[in-house]
């Protein structure tokens, strides 16, 4: 489920096991219109489509209230989700065109993608949180709740220094308030599954080789914990994802 949710963090948990029950070894998936009008290549001829979840939206317009006048009435337009029905999406390999750009950061042998650390420290000082790089042995890093500090090793290699430190704030985001009592499996399960999507989202290459055993044992093998916390996790990864990008459009813009 990780695996693939790491190349759909756009969809919902319910259509990302629908992707993985009908087509596994799926990469990148799009409507048949989004296939041919967006993305310039077209659905093979007899290609079976992947069942998913659509929701059925609706443009309301909204009356002005007492006293009120509104002549631009696309300010009195919204849309509305009533209901939900099967719709069918494709997988790149049932296409043809158009090579797609790459969209993962072209990567240093070792390093981590340019600007990744610097991103993730900027969405934990934005939290009330201080970053330092100190000691933390033995663990790679530590958030302090009551210090307000998340501390990351100052020997880890570029690339685990990074996954720590969105590790950290995973747990900041998460880990805080209503949800504190949360017990410690958990937490660390939630904490290392939106590491590990965030960071292979954005390029990392390899992290599963350290993520997929420390969830495993955090989950005591327990695979129902870690389903659990699939709402959680998808929720936290992509929203820091979307974070990030905005990040990045705003220092391209100035």
């Amino acid at each position: 489920m990780l695996q693939l949710a790491a190349r759909f963090h756009r969809y919902s948990i319910s259509n990302i096991f629908l992707i993985l029950l009908q087509k596994p070894d799926a990469t990148r998936v799009a409507g048949f219109t989004t296939w041919k009008n967006r993305l310039g290549r077209q659905v093979n001829l007899g290609a079976k489509g992947i069942a998913i979840i659509a929701p059925c939206t609706y443009t309301v317009k909204h009356s002005d209230g007492p006293g009120e006048t509104n002549s631009d009435e696309e300010h009195n337009l919204t849309k509305q989700v009533r209901g939900f029905r099967q719709a069918y999406v494709f997988d790149i390999s049932d296409t043809t065109g158009a090579d797609l750009p790459e969209v993962a950061p072209k990567l240093l042998v070792g390093d981590a993608p340019t600007g990744l650390w610097a991103a993730l420290e900027q969405l934990v000082r934005e939290e009330g949180f201080e970053v330092l790089r100190a000691d933390c042995s033995p663990a790679n890093g530590v958030t302090n709740y009551l210090t307000k500090t998340v501390t990351v090793r100052p020997d880890l290699e570029p690339a685990q220094a990074a996954k720590t430190l969105a590790h950290e704030l995973g747990h900041v985001l998460c880990h805080q308030g209503p949800n504190v009592g949360v017990d410690k499996g958990r937490q660390e399960v939630e904490a290392e599954s939106i590491a590990w999507l965030c960071a292979t989202a954005v390029g990392l290459t390899g992290v599963g080789d350290y993520s997929f055993p420390y969830v495993a044992t955090w989950a005591a093998g327990d695979t129902e914990v870690v389903r659990e916390t699939a709402g959680t996790v998808l929720a936290t990864a992509n929203t820091i994802l979307e974070r990030i990008a905005h990040q990045a459009t705003a220092t391209t813009a100035v």
